[in-house]
């Protein structure tokens, strides 16, 4: 018997049937927060790319940020989130090919979406050109993985950005494979 694909829609439409609480892979807010306020301000546009069920896009309005939209590939989930997020739009969307105009977000984030796609780099170069063209002149993208680093800097050198930081962080929950293990992640923010 083969392993379920993580990178296929039922394995996900799966996966979230049987949880019921918002689940944030990762890191969350707190973690990011002071990098998105360097970022974004009140009135920017953000773009949260594989939402899933996380909380960060309420947690961004609390904050004050009112144009944050949320896109995932499971319409179960936009319909989950939707009702319980205000203020914020949600959006049925596939990630490798955003139907959204070019050079409208300042900032985009990812977290642990590009980690889904690993099986197939291509579908993570998509992913990047696609979140690239999107972004304004002088905007940012934060990538939240824990795909070896070597293959977001490959992934991320496809298109042209103007400065690319990464960083690593030890967590204690939020692995993909068990969430109590401690594990490493990287985030990467690249400047168009």
């Amino acid at each position: 018997m083969q392993p379920p694909k993580i990178n296929s829609i039922h394995t996900w439409q799966e996966f979230y049937s049987e949880i019921k609480t918002n689940k944030d892979w990762y890191l969350k807010l707190p973690q990011l927060q002071e990098l998105i306020q360097q970022l974004a301000e009140s009135q920017s546009e953000i773009l949260d790319i594989g939402c899933g069920s996380s909380n960060l896009a309420n947690e961004l309005n609390e904050l004050g940020y009112k144009n944050v939209t949320c896109i995932d590939y499971l319409e179960s989930v936009i319909n989950q989130m939707q009702p319980q997020v205000s203020g914020s739009q949600y959006i049925l969307m596939d990630a490798k090919d955003l139907q959204f105009p070019n050079n409208i977000f300042d900032v985009a984030i990812t977290k642990g979406t590009l980690d889904f796609m690993q099986e197939d780099i291509t579908e993570v170069c998509q992913i990047i050109t696609e979140i690239h063209r999107t972004l304004k002149l002088n905007g940012a993208c934060i990538i939240v993985s824990q795909i070896l680093p070597e293959i977001i800097r490959k992934s991320l050198n496809i298109v042209q950005w103007n400065h690319i930081y990464e960083s690593n962080f030890e967590v204690n929950n939020g692995c993909i494979c068990n969430a109590q293990a401690r594990a490493e992640v990287s985030v990467f923010v690249a400047f168009k």
